[in-house]
């Protein structure tokens, strides 16, 4: 198991750039959404835009007026703000930042950063008495502080390196000054200020404070979409085709069978975790399997020195239970969506069948004997397979054909025992953020 093992992690250590490297130019593709933009003159213009599902801020948007137009752009400076149909609202402002870097790698003793003045697109979190707006740099997040049009504040954070005057060791020292603008700002509802003493600097906290503020001021507008992971659980059933093959000179009853399998039923459940950066390409997906193969084969072998023949007759039945984990990775956004995958599969043994017959006759006589031996005895519980597949999505359907290619299920013949499986699977999957 030890050298497949490590053969299986070459392979998917082969792939997996492989996919990453493919995907390049796949994810560079137009994705040309309904959204509209507000010109500086407060004219909405609806129109389509490339949404390109921003992890950093844009510094500037794509737009057709219509679908089969001619694309332009535009930058922070040349219009107020922009929305897509996806729900998301971004808006142009001038804002200042401190730029002191999070990265203990990038400070410096004594270094509290450089406030810069800069145009940017600030994505909108939340609306109401209060608005939390949100910018990523590509460096770290900043969040910015706003009622009304005013100009946005930004709600400060600094992070500095400052030696210890006892030990002389440098100290990564975190100042959380945003927590005493937001009291100041929320002194109307002392519930909410009560909480601030806790809040950390992440989307997640600071949404829910600005909530509760404008739940408390009874001013409660828009709210962006949280970005969160999507869990896809789905049903799936399909069949599979498997090939065994020993090659253990010990066996020779094994060794020249050719063993051969009919199609198998296959059920289980899946999981698939949907990463919500760059437009729901990437996922983890998990399923649970119920699996079972049989395989038959027939031997004759001549023995000239014994004068006789032995005909033999093979035949397995495994049932197991198989937890599947791959990195997944969708090409296209459009209504059928191919993808690939590629991982490992962990296959639980429960039940294994044998069966063999040896039928004897000899060369001068009618004399037969028959007997039953044991062809293995022997079976590990646990199976490991290397996964690769391909398959498309429509709707709430996935179709996928896999290849598994496994260690063995026999303790005394696992470095010459091989399985490979082909599966089609058919999945009804059901989505839940």
């Amino acid at each position: 198991m030890t050298v497949f093992l490590l053969r299986s992690v070459l392979v998917v250590a082969l792939i997996l750039p492989t996919l990453l490297i493919f995907s390049l130019p796949v994810a560079a593709q137009k994705n040309f959404i309904k959204g509209y933009f507000v010109t500086t003159a407060n004219d909405t213009i609806q129109c389509f835009i490339n949404d390109k599902g921003w992890n950093q801020n844009p510094r500037q948007i794509e737009y057709k007026i219509t679908a089969a137009g001619e694309a332009a752009t535009f930058r922070p400076a040349e219009i107020k703000s922009f929305g897509l149909s996806t729900g998301d609202i971004y808006e142009g402002r001038v804002v200042t930042r401190n730029n002191s870097p999070k990265d203990l790698e990038a400070l410096r003793l004594g270094n509290t950063g450089v406030t810069t003045t800069d145009t940017v697109f600030l994505r909108v979190l939340v609306r109401g008495a209060a608005n939390l707006l949100y910018l990523n740099n590509g460096n770290r997040d900043y969040f910015y502080y706003q009622t009304n049009a005013d100009i946005p504040v930004e709600l400060d954070v600094r992070y500095t390196l400052q030696q210890d005057p006892l030990t002389g060791k440098a100290l990564f020292i975190t100042d959380n000054r945003f927590q005493a603008q937001l009291k100041s700002y929320f002194e109307a509802c002392p519930a909410v200020v009560k909480q601030l003493t806790f809040a950390k600097y992440n989307i997640s906290d600071l949404r829910a404070a600005f909530k509760a503020y404008n739940a408390c001021t009874q001013n409660q507008g828009y709210e962006g979409a949280a970005k969160n992971l999507t869990l896809a659980f789905g049903l799936l059933g399909g069949t599979s085709l498997t090939y065994v093959d020993f090659d253990t000179p010990e066996t020779p009853s094994l060794q020249h069978t050719p063993f051969q399998g009919g199609p198998s039923l296959n059920v289980g459940l899946a999981l698939n975790i949907i990463i919500p950066q760059n437009r729901q390409k990437w996922s983890f997906y998990n399923e649970l399997l119920l699996k079972s193969f049989k395989a038959t084969g027939s031997f004759e072998e001549h023995l000239p020195f014994a004068y006789e023949t032995r005909h033999y007759y093979t035949e397995f039945d495994v049932k197991s239970a198989g937890l599947t984990s791959m990195l997944r990775y969708q090409f296209l956004d459009t209504p059928v969506r191919p993808y690939v995958n590629a991982g490992f599969a962990v296959n639980y043994i429960f039940d294994v069948q044998e069966f063999q017959s040896v039928r004897t006759t000899f060369d001068f006589t009618t004399r037969e004997t028959y007997w039953e031996p044991t062809p293995l005895g022997v079976y590990q519980q646990v199976e490991l397979a290397l996964a690769l597949g391909a398959g498309v999505t429509y709707k709430k359907f996935s179709l996928e054909t896999r290849v598994e290619r496994g260690d063995s299920f026999s303790h005394s013949l696992a470095p010459s025992h091989k399985i490979a499986a082909m599966l089609l699977l058919l999945a009804m999957n059901a989505a839940r953020p």
